[in-house]
């Protein structure tokens, strides 16, 4: 789940990505069972290529996909997972 967004990087400045959206894929890849560190892998890139970030906003809407371009002041968006019994990593 997305906590917050750096004020000026590609996910803040698209007005597209909120606090309180489950990060389902990048670019393809579930990312519902990989480690934060696996997730911030998949996120960073070059400077100027294009990630895309498959969202969902609340339980009853449609997973959407939110294509950013990577910027050198790429901050990743604070992210936390939490476990199928409610745990918070």
């Amino acid at each position: 789940m997305i906590e917050s967004m750096a004020q000026g990087g590609p996910s803040h400045a698209s007005g597209q990505v909120q606090a309180g959206d489950l990060l389902l894929e990048v670019d393809d890849v579930d990312v519902r069972t990989l480690s934060l560190k696996d997730i911030q892998t998949e996120i960073i890139g070059r400077t100027g290529t294009q990630v895309t970030l498959t969202l969902q906003r609340g339980k009853r809407n449609s997973p959407h996909k939110v294509t950013l371009t990577r910027s050198e002041s790429l901050a990743l968006p604070a992210l936390f997972m939490v476990t199928r019994d409610g745990g918070v990593v």
